[in-house]
C-alpha cells in the first residue's frame, strides 16, 4: 500500500481533492471534484480520488452526473 501512496502523493488527484477542500467555502458552496474513477475502498494497488474525497468529505461526481446538474442534452444527428 505504501507504494499506492507514494505514487498518488506524486499524482494530480491529491492536488484537486485539496484545492477542494481549500476552497470549499460551506456545506452550500462545496467545489466538486469530478472524475470517472469508481469508488472501491479495498483496493490496494492505488488510492481512488472517489476514496479520498470520501474520508475528507469532499464533494465528487462522474462525468454523466455534471452533465446531467448541468441540463445538456445531447441529440443525435445523422450526418447523411
Amino acid at each position: 500500500m505504501s507504494a499506492a501512496k507514494a505514487k498518488f502523493a506524486s499524482d494530480a488527484d491529491g492536488w484537486l481533492a485539496a484545492y477542494a477542500m481549500a476552497n470549499t467555502l460551506d456545506e452550500t458552496n462545496k467545489v466538486v471534484v469530478v472524475t470517472n474513477e469508481v469508488s472501491n475502498p479495498e483496493a490496494k494497488s492505488r488510492v481512488l480520488l472517489p476514496d479520498l474525497c470520501a474520508k475528507f468529505d469532499i464533494k465528487y461526481m462522474n462525468t454523466y452526473d455534471l452533465l446531467r446538474e448541468f441540463g445538456v442534452q445531447l441529440q443525435w444527428s445523422d450526418p447523411s
